[in-house]
């Protein structure tokens, strides 16, 4: 009967040992489950941060490029306008640069030679629809 009594004995310590280390294992595995999703959260929230660094970057570097471009669009502009200033006063300059057409002397019953108010140039290029064209200087 003692035989009988240390094996029920044994038998019950045994189960309990088991259950035990199924507890212990359970336990395990849920504090490893918490740590997994405490990591996949910290990973998603460095993500979302990266996220939003790259967003900021990427709106400093749109408005500098459109600042460095209304500054070159400004500047492209003083320089057109110092351009055309200074055509405007070269072409003061230059505006006897086209040739005098010559003045044709009629002759009259006075017996002088007087110049007339008629000038004998070519007549100016025409296109076909009778738009008159302006020719290149270098052609005049």
């Amino acid at each position: 009967m003692r035989e009988a009594h240390n094996r029920q004995h044994q038998k019950d310590h045994d189960d309990q040992q088991l259950q035990l280390q199924k507890a212990e294992a359970i336990k395990l595995r849920k504090d490893a489950k918490v740590i997994k999703a405490n990591e996949i959260k910290a990973r998603r929230e460095a993500q979302a941060e990266a996220r939003l660094v790259r967003a900021q970057q990427k709106a400093e570097e749109a408005a500098d490029r459109a600042t460095r471009k209304t500054a070159q669009k400004t500047q492209r502009q003083l320089q057109q306008a110092l351009k055309t200033s200074g055509k405007g006063k070269k072409s003061v300059l230059k505006a006897s640069t086209k040739p005098a057409l010559k003045t044709t002397v009629v002759g009259y019953r006075g017996g002088r030679d007087q110049p007339s108010d008629r000038k004998t140039g070519l007549p100016a290029p025409r296109s076909r629809r009778g738009r008159s064209i302006k020719l290149p200087a270098k052609y005049k």
